[in-house]
């Protein structure tokens, strides 16, 4: 019915209006994690992940590809290995059949997580 969108949806605004009208306080998480404002940092830390298991196995990936639909995982994923001061290139694969949404949604999340890590440098 309401098409692709990483925006709240009214279904998703009914849901949280039904549990505080029963008492709840609801915390909402958009699709994704994608306008939440911790959103990218789940995937950042990822970064530091691979690293160690770069380290155990003795290789390192000089190229890591992800499905892109809400931005916060690819995001996530380029703070935290720009972070590390290493060549390496994060490729997202469009799921949402909308590139420029996408792409603008990633690199709006990207610069979220940026500034809440410290991360000076340009994304």
């Amino acid at each position: 019915g309401e098409g692709y969108s990483t925006s709240v949806k009214d279904t998703w605004q009914r849901a949280l209006e039904q549990v505080r009208r029963e008492g709840g306080r609801p915390y909402a998480i958009p699709a994704g994690a994608s306008d939440h404002p911790l959103g990218g940092l789940g995937y950042a830390n990822f970064a530091d992940e691979v690293a160690q298991q770069e380290s155990e196995l003795g290789v390192f990936f000089d190229t890591i590809i992800t499905a892109t639909c809400t931005g916060s995982t690819q995001a996530g994923m380029v703070v935290g290995f720009r972070a590390q001061e290493r060549a390496r290139r994060v490729i997202g694969i469009d799921t949402a059949a909308n590139p420029e949404m996408t792409r603008r949604a990633v690199t709006k999340i990207a610069r979220a997580t940026a500034e809440l890590v410290g991360l000076k440098r340009e994304i």
